[in-house]
């Protein structure tokens, strides 16, 4: 890694530092799933303004386990229902795909069967190019490790061309490191 690369990596942490916070349990409304809930806060490097993520780290009755991460943004400041973030990443198991078959959208099955340990999954960040991906990814990769020691963020088996940018060769996405984000406070 360049001195370059280093110094974009910092550029592009746009989670406030010490903003992580586990929020405790929740349940979703209309569902019986318990979830964990995370906070923290994200700077566009851009406009410089700051606005909230949110992290959900849930398992279904059925025992399917999920990771939802989204910004709040202009669109929607406050989450108002009905209104969607316009950046949000969804991550599962890789070995749950079967029951996640609607994320898919008919993209081919790998060639080998996934660890119980692997999660992927997919991100929609707009605008590109601000830290958003980067930020989602960040806060998923510190929730998993806070939830599941051990399990792993890998890319998605078919990305787009903004999709491998954004992961830059890299094999797994390790959570930030401490000195630059700090830890989940709770």
């Amino acid at each position: 890694m360049t001195s370059f690369d280093q110094a974009w990596g910092v550029v592009k942490m746009p989670i406030v530092p010490n903003s992580v916070r586990y929020e405790g349990k929740t349940t979703s409304p209309g569902r019986k799933t318990e979830m964990n809930r995370y906070s923290a806060t994200f700077r566009d490097p851009e406009d410089d303004k700051l606005y909230p993520m949110r992290g959900f780290y849930g398992i279904e009755e059925d025992g399917r386990r999920w990771l939802d991460v989204d910004i709040a943004d202009e669109v929607n400041p406050k989450y108002e229902p009905g209104l969607g973030p316009s950046s949000e990443a969804k991550v599962f198991p890789a070995s749950d795909r079967e029951q996640y078959e609607d994320v898919w959208d008919g993209i081919p099955r790998a060639e080998y069967p996934p660890e119980p340990h692997e999660w992927i999954g997919h991100i929609e960040a707009y605008p590109q190019r601000r830290g958003r991906g980067t930020s989602m990814y960040d806060l998923v990769a510190m929730i998993l490790q806070d939830q599941r020691p051990g399990d792993r963020l890998f890319p998605h088996p078919a990305q787009s061309e903004e999709g491998s940018a954004l992961w830059n060769n890299r094999w797994e996405w390790l959570p930030p490191d401490k000195d630059e984000v700090g830890e989940i406070q709770r």
